[in-house]
């Protein structure tokens, strides 16, 4: 049975019917788990604090096996937020990773606050009741990681708006190419901006270039998780500082191009089934387009996948994989599909008999063919199998000639890339017409003869 927990648990592995399989890991598993032996069908998968991902586990009888899924959830609440100066008119923004979870002010906290959006990960936070330290939980599946803002009662000078718009899209592949980040006019006005920016969590620092205006614009930045920050700061007595939400942009690594392509069977005949497969990435899915529709290609998000043409000639088939929302280069297969002779009917097969006794110039005709195109003709004559070369002319027909009588059964047609036609089982008979006297002509003959005898 599949099972779900948060990092750290250990999770039981029951193999049952009979008892005596082993439980293995599959090799694409996230790292941070340890398997333990099997013993009586009974294993343990141990998950470290930073396990995070799907773990599969099979356990094996013989050559017979199954599979069970372990999802490992990791929450993560983001950096603490900056702290707040005044409890009643100051706002925190939070910065949480991954969707589902919901946020909530823990009972730790020094008093009740208002969560604007409990389930973004971005939601802002204030209202605070009073100042103090506050905890806020986001938990995913169960599954909890904490932030604390520190709040203070520095409410002599109010600083409002001092709040930077989000950045989309926030991710970005390779290089992020120069990003404009928009700030509101903070108020009272009067004051000095100043931004900050911070690489993977790090301390942050004066950002590079101008960083003393309302707006900002980064340099080309390279892989990495992107924070930024602004400063509000008035002079005077009190001296009034403000620290705006984060804003926050990751600069993710394009994958390599998907590798060990096949298709199989690679040509192929009208009908079959190919199997397309790469070298399966964890943590990638992936995306399979073909040239046309009429390569019957299935639609799927993992490293293997089938089409079933539905006209022949040569498709190509791109396969690109995504991982952290960054598209690699596509990888190419062409497939070639190859038509199948139409099987043989009573409505498309005639038979010409021999004309005289024991000759062998009858014949078997199959129409509705290519015209002009070699086949391979395979039927049954007398309980005897055996095959002929025959070739169909202009207008799509192949004659099986040279034949004497005898019951033909069991046709047919393949053609010169190997691809067969259904077979029609016949019977086909052909025979010999015997020389019929009629009456009138047997008075023909018999007439002069009596005048003969006369």
């Amino acid at each position: 049975m599949d099972q779900q927990g948060c990092a750290g648990i250990s999770a039981t592995l029951t193999g049952t019917e009979p008892t005596s399989g082993q439980w293995s890991e599959m090799p694409s598993n996230p790292i941070g788990a340890i398997l333990s032996s099997t013993t009586n069908g009974i294993a343990t998968a141990d998950f470290e604090n930073t396990a995070s991902g799907n773990y599969k586990y099979i356990h094996t009888v013989g050559v017979c096996s199954d599979t069970v899924n372990v999802n490992v959830i990791l929450p993560d609440a983001g950096p603490d937020p900056q702290p707040v100066g005044c409890f009643s008119s100051g706002t925190a923004t939070m910065a949480a990773t991954g969707t589902g979870g919901t946020w909530t002010v823990g009972n730790a906290s020094a008093g009740t606050a208002i969560i604007a959006d409990p389930n973004n990960p971005s939601t802002t936070i204030s209202g605070f009741s009073t100042m103090g330290t506050y905890f806020l939980e986001w938990t995913v599946g169960g599954c909890t990681d904490v932030a604390q803002i520190q709040v203070g009662d520095n409410c002599a000078c109010t600083i409002l708006n001092n709040s930077l718009s989000s950045v989309s899209p926030s991710i970005y592949c390779g290089t992020s190419g120069n990003i404009n980040l928009n700030g509101g006019a903070a108020s009272p006005s009067g004051g000095a901006y100043t931004w900050q920016y911070s690489i993977n969590g790090g301390a942050y620092a004066d950002a590079s270039g101008i960083n003393n205006q309302e707006d900002y614009q980064t340099p080309v930045l390279g892989l990495g998780a992107h924070r930024y920050r602004r400063i509000y700061f008035i002079a005077g007595d009190p001296v009034c500082l403000d620290t705006s939400n984060i804003v926050l942009f990751n600069v993710n690594a394009i994958p390599s191009t998907p590798a060990g392509l096949t298709a199989t069977p690679n040509p192929v005949c009208m009908g079959n089934s190919v199997s397309l497969q790469v070298t399966n990435n964890p943590g990638a899915t992936y995306t399979w387009s073909a040239s046309s529709p009429d390569a019957g290609l299935v639609s799927v998000a993992t490293n293997t996948t089938s089409m079933i043409p539905v006209t022949s000639g040569v498709y190509n088939i791109q396969v690109i994989q995504t991982v952290n929302g960054c598209a690699s280069s596509p990888a190419n297969v062409s497939v070639t599909v190859n038509p199948v002779p139409p099987t043989p009917t009573a409505l498309s097969v005639s038979p010409t008999n021999p004309s005289i006794c024991g000759g062998s110039n009858g014949s078997i005709s199959f129409s509705g063919l290519l015209p002009n195109t070699p086949f391979t003709l395979n039927y049954i004559k007398n309980g005897f199998a055996l095959f002929a070369n025959i070739t169909s002319n202009g207008s799509g027909i192949a004659t099986l000639n040279g034949q004497s009588a005898g019951n033909y059964s069991n046709f047919s047609l393949t053609n010169s890339v190997g691809c067969s036609s259904g077979i029609y089982s016949g019977p086909i008979v052909l025979v010999i017409r015997m020389l019929q006297l009629h009456l009138k002509d047997l008075q023909l003959i018999l007439i002069p003869l009596v005048h003969l005898l006369w």
